[in-house]
């Protein structure tokens, strides 16, 4: 794969560095992704993966038992030395009792599903011999509408998850900006080196693997890539396309469209770059409220959770009444109006590319869904 796109890599980097202009940007960056891809397609072989039919052996009391080991885990890791072995102890138990019960439910769901067919050559004869599986289509779940075809329900789909914005737009920062370092190529490396391998690919079908093989041997592609989206405040086109993956929230009705969650694969090397310098940036300046504890580096809901079971000890030492109330906002990322996250971007008052690049990255995204006669998208 290297060796295939090495031929390409000073066309690509000389392309980076003449583009002027968003549009041309956007051209090359679409180069660079069509020949990492290709060089892909040369190098490696297509996998072809057998889906495997899904037991429906996880129960509430599974899940339960999940979250409790989930918990002795965290508190294990965070005890002292005194208190570690204990909680090791306790964490050995509680996985020998969830492995246990785990295998105790599938084969009680192999039984059920063996036992109560009355179709010799149904479900589990296909299962065994030949390896059919049932329809696995969303839209087989959810209520397909009697009229209309499967293009217009998968828009209704997006339109739903992801009602429109009207959110006018944001004028270019016109005043000098505050001066910041270059991208360095370490700076990238650092991103790449935490990236999750085993993550889905975007739009694009490049996934980490594949950039952490460029960018160790071809650095400089992806260093004058990001810095070129830098200067000229950028975040391209091809790379606002988001796919949007649906999975079924546990305990919520399977054949409604908001008992899905979507996911969205899309390049976020340089997302990560920017989401660092605005974070240093917000705690040089002082700016993050005390009682944030979300999305923020040494903090977490345990630390709030442990915060109010003081405030609750206190005013009962005190003998007074506590009242707590927990609000939970339905779709609250999905229908965030962005013309608030550019308000609040500018009223950190700290000019700059790094804030200037971010508003970009809220201009003209795409979500696509995938359908078998072709892709539907949505912005």
């Amino acid at each position: 794969m290297l060796q295939h796109l090495g031929q390409k890599t000073k066309q690509l980097v000389q392309q980076i560095e003449e583009s002027n202009t968003k549009d041309h940007l956007a051209k090359a960056t679409e180069e660079l992704q069509k020949a990492i891809f290709a060089a892909c397609r040369k190098a490696y072989k297509i996998k072809k993966f057998k889906l495997k039919i899904n037991n429906n052996w996880w129960n509430q009391s599974l899940q339960i038992k999940k979250k409790e080991l989930q918990a002795l885990k965290r508190r294990t890791n965070k005890s002292e030395d005194d208190n570690k072995l204990k909680y090791q102890l306790q964490l050995s138990k509680k996985q020998a009792e969830l492995k246990r019960e785990a295998k105790k439910a599938k084969r009680n769901s192999f039984r059920n599903t063996c036992t109560k067919t009355t179709d010799p050559y149904g479900r589990p004869y296909k299962a065994v011999v030949k390896n059919k599986h049932p329809p696995a289509e969303l839209f087989k779940q959810l209520e397909n509408p009697s009229s209309g075809d499967t293009k217009s329900f998968a828009l209704k789909i997006l339109q739903e998850l992801y009602p429109p914005s009207h959110s006018p737009t944001t004028p270019p920062y016109c005043f000098p900006l505050i001066q910041e370092l270059q991208i360095t190529k370490n700076e990238v490396r650092r991103i790449l080196k935490k990236a999750p391998t085993k993550k889905a690919p975007g739009f694009d079908a490049i996934d980490y693997i594949v950039l952490k093989e460029v960018n160790n041997s071809f650095p400089e592609i992806l260093h004058t890539f990001y810095n070129k989206c830098y200067q000229l405040h950028c975040f391209p086109e091809p790379l606002k396309k988001g796919i949007i993956v649906l999975f079924h929230k546990d305990g919520k009705e399977a054949d409604k469209i908001k008992s899905h969650r979507p996911v969205t694969s899309i390049g976020k090397v340089l997302e990560q770059i920017l989401l660092r310098r605005l974070n240093h940036t917000l705690k040089k300046k002082n700016i993050l409220h005390h009682n944030q504890f979300g999305f923020r580096e040494g903090r977490s809901t345990d630390d709030a959770i442990h915060q109010l079971v003081e405030k609750i000890q206190d005013a009962k030492n005190k003998q007074l009444h506590t009242m707590v109330i927990s609000l939970d906002i339905q779709g609250a990322f999905d229908h965030l109006q962005y013309n608030s996250i550019r308000n609040s971007l500018d009223e950190i008052n700290f000019p700059s590319h790094t804030i200037e690049t971010l508003k970009d990255i809220l201009t003209d995204r795409k979500v696509t869904i995938q359908i078998a006669q072709g892709p539907v998208s949505w912005s």
